[in-house]
């Protein structure tokens, strides 16, 4: 199992803290809630993992950055490899989009970290620079489904250009920051970490693209009222949070945003409760079934895992985020998390590759 890392600690800890649901425990039989339909022997796609040399290479220049020196260069253009410092403004359809700026956003130019036609037209610039970009977001934009395949209008500043000196990557590198006695030492447990971590990606898609068959072969007989009503209240106040961190109110988001009345937002928001409370009683059922479920001790261990990973205390954890560990585990919803990943795993190794 992957520890969390501490990136990913903040993250979920902040989603907990502007409404997001809690993990449910449904410490009841569910029997009389929902009949699961058959979840061994179901088919999958097959998958290989492998890593590839330039993989390998990608996170090798990710530790040399990391320990890199920054020297400021004031004169100059902007070659391809340099590294920026850019300040820039969005619109999308003649509209800005508030929050869509930084003030403090480094990249290197032409590793692919930003949009292609921002990424080519860094080339040539120099710091101080003003220019604009009309670009179009990919379809498959991952960082936001609401942007994908829009057209956009980027307004970029060259706030600062750095010039990089990397160290030189050898055994004695490796031995005083990494920890690994060589290079061949290091790279052997890169290129099993970078595996381990493929593999596990790829079983966790082919679980879902199982669980998928699960949940339309699952019926439920009636909702558990408590938990849907909770639900709905979660997602509906997660909503208004958001609507007041971009400066707007709810009946206002409503009318000019989603283009809905409040009837048919709560309609929409309790089929979101009722389709969420059907999955994890289906996961809570399978879990029981094949005894899964993480017992209160593997909970308490796996904190602490998640404590030590990230060099903290239980002290230290509360100080920084003003909850206990296991207050933010069960308001964040990570024990439900992993209990996916064992009821996934289950299903691939009881599933049939295609």
């Amino acid at each position: 199992m992957k520890k969390i890392t501490g990136g990913f600690l903040i993250s979920v800890l902040l989603l907990a803290m502007t409404g997001c649901t809690a993990s449910r425990v449904y410490d009841y039989n569910l029997d009389d809630y929902v009949k699961v339909g058959e979840y061994e022997g179901l088919p999958y796609t097959a998958f290989e993992v492998e890593v590839t040399d330039e993989e390998i290479q990608d996170e090798v220049e990710k530790v040399l950055q990391k320990y890199s020196t920054q020297t400021e260069r004031t004169e100059g253009t902007i070659r391809e490899g340099d590294f920026v410092n850019i300040l820039y403004e969005l619109e999308v359809s003649g509209d800005k989009v508030d929050g869509a700026s930084s003030q403090d956003y480094t990249i290197q130019v032409g590793k692919g970290q930003i949009l292609e036609d921002i990424d080519k037209a860094l080339v040539g610039k120099k710091t101080g620079d003003v220019f604009d970009v009309e670009t179009t977001f990919p379809e498959d934009y991952e960082l936001s489904s609401e942007l994908a395949g829009k057209d956009a209008l980027f307004t970029i500043t060259v706030n600062k250009l750095y010039d990089v000196t990397f160290p030189e990557f050898n055994d004695a590198f490796v031995s005083e920051y990494l920890g690994f006695d060589n290079v061949d030492a290091y790279m052997e447990d890169l290129k099993n970490n970078l595996y381990e971590d493929k593999l596990e990606t790829a079983r966790y898609n082919a679980g879902e693209e199982i669980w998928n068959q699960v949940l339309e072969n699952s019926e439920v007989i009636k909702y558990p009222e408590k938990e849907v009503n909770e639900k709905q209240a979660s997602l509906t106040e997660n909503f208004k949070v958001l609507c007041e961190q971009y400066g707007t109110t709810f009946e206002d988001a409503l009318e000019s945003i989603l283009k809905t009345d409040k009837a048919s937002f709560n309609a929409e928001m309790k089929s979101s409760a009722e389709s969420a409370v059907k999955e994890e009683m289906i996961l809570y059922s399978i879990a029981r079934e094949n005894d899964l479920e993480m017992t209160s001790q593997e909970q308490k261990e796996y904190l602490q895992d998640v404590l030590d990973e990230n060099e903290m205390t239980e002290k230290e954890f509360k100080e920084k985020y003003s909850t206990s560990i296991q207050e933010y585990a069960e308001e964040s919803g990570i024990m439900t998390s992993l209990l996916y990943e064992r009821v996934f795993d289950f299903l691939v190794d009881h599933g049939v590759p295609k």
